[in-house]
């Protein structure tokens, strides 16, 4: 490629013209992806519940969730961009009288604890 001119556009995006007038966009390196969780811990009563997580990033980060806890079930474990995570804590019967459980969400530790 021969090149004749470089430009900019209003976003900073940086391109270059040859000298047979085809445009090309230079691409650079992406910011890396940072994200947020909310909340990072709750608290169950014995016959369990539903909760919901709250991830913030950027449109394209992608990011999932696991849980290493049996008794902790997740929906929408994988996605890109802002969004959620559904959880369900299934009841609780044993003992000794609370149980403490760890999800991993975009990175970043949940923590649940369950009291019978």
């Amino acid at each position: 490629m021969l090149i004749s001119s470089f430009g900019e556009d209003e976003l900073g995006e940086v391109y270059v013209v040859d000298l047979n007038g085809s445009v090309s966009r230079i691409a650079g390196t992406a910011a890396p992806c940072t994200y947020s969780i909310s909340p990072a811990r709750a608290s169950y009563p014995a016959s369990g519940g539903n909760g919901t997580i709250t991830v913030t990033t950027a449109a394209g980060c992608a990011w999932n969730a696991s849980s290493s806890s049996s008794w902790i079930t997740i929906t929408g474990a994988t996605a890109i961009g802002p969004g959620t995570v559904d959880y369900t804590v299934a009841p609780y019967v044993g003992k000794p009288k609370k149980r403490n459980g760890t999800m991993t969400v975009a990175g970043s530790t949940v923590s649940i604890q369950q009291s019978r």
